[in-house]
């Protein structure tokens, strides 16, 4: 299904599809409410912060050197493939 879909980033917080990182970096701005979402967006600015809540949000620790460049650790199918349902945490 997905391989058919525009889909091609998720966020792990919510696990919510987008089809460009423009986009999916709009959403994070967007939820002013939320940590979590707040420092997903800061991967440039802080990747220390970034890193330590994008592990939070996938529930699995994932190392710097693990981590794919730029806005391709937001892809679907390496998100799914991290990401730890609330039931294993």
């Amino acid at each position: 299904i997905m391989q058919n879909s525009p889909i091609d980033l998720i966020c792990p917080r919510c696990l919510r599809g987008f089809p460009r990182s423009d986009v999916l970096y709009a959403h994070f701005r967007n939820k002013k409410k939320d940590p979590i979402h707040q420092r997903l967006n800061q991967r440039k600015t802080n990747f220390r912060n970034f890193l330590t809540y994008y592990n939070l949000a996938l529930g699995e620790l994932i190392r710097p050197e693990e981590l794919p460049i730029d806005y391709h650790c937001f892809e679907w199918q390496y998100v799914l493939e991290h990401h730890r349902a609330e039931s294993q945490r």
